[in-house]
């Protein structure tokens, strides 16, 4: 058992580093699109009403 946990600790750190080097373009990538894709396409909500339905009882009621 220690031997596993002394080979975890040695090949984790640099393992994580790694996937998080591929990653993280990736995600960057991702959220740029969506960002891009809401600013063009994203419905204002301005002036507009909302209708709640389906509660039966208030948020945080206390019995």
């Amino acid at each position: 058992m220690d031997f596993l946990n002394t080979f975890l600790n040695l090949m984790v750190p640099p393992a994580s580093m790694v996937m998080l080097a591929f990653a993280w373009p990736a995600l960057c990538f991702i959220n740029s699109c969506e960002w891009l894709y809401n600013s063009l396409y994203g419905e204002d909500m301005e002036e507009k009403v909302v209708i709640i339905t389906g509660a039966s009882s208030g948020i945080g009621e206390a019995s």
